[in-house]
């Protein structure tokens, strides 16, 4: 009798250490799974990471290349500015010597039919 119940614990034994085993192997799997999911997560923060710094230069840069393209429409707003100004000079001036012209053409017009008589 005692034989049997020793035999009966160590197959007792032996079961208990198979699943022991088995629920070894388990783990181990579901921790390779874990790592490589861990593995794959910290990919993706890297190049998320990487992504957002790119976006954020080119972000960078589109807006220096705004600023300098407003800048550049400021100065090109002002010379428009300066030739409009020229423009209406050169109009006024014109103007005036077409008036000057037309008296002087009057003038002469009537010191011809002047000096007719």
């Amino acid at each position: 009798i005692l034989l049997q119940k020793e035999r009966g614990a160590r197959i007792k034994a032996e079961h208990e250490l198979k699943a022991a085993l088995e629920g070894k192997q388990i783990a181990e799997i579901y921790a390779r799974k874990s790592e490589a999911s861990l593995q794959k997560a910290e990919a993706t923060v890297r190049a998320t990471a990487s992504h957002y710094r790119n976006l954020k230069k080119k972000s960078k840069e589109y807006l220096d290349a705004a600023k300098s393209a407003e800048t550049r429409m400021h100065a090109a707003e002002s010379k428009m500015g300066g030739l409009r100004r020229a423009v209406n000079e050169e109009r006024t001036a014109r103007r005036i010597a077409e008036e000057q012209l037309l008296h002087i053409r009057e003038r002469m017009k009537r010191s011809r039919g002047e000096s007719s008589l």
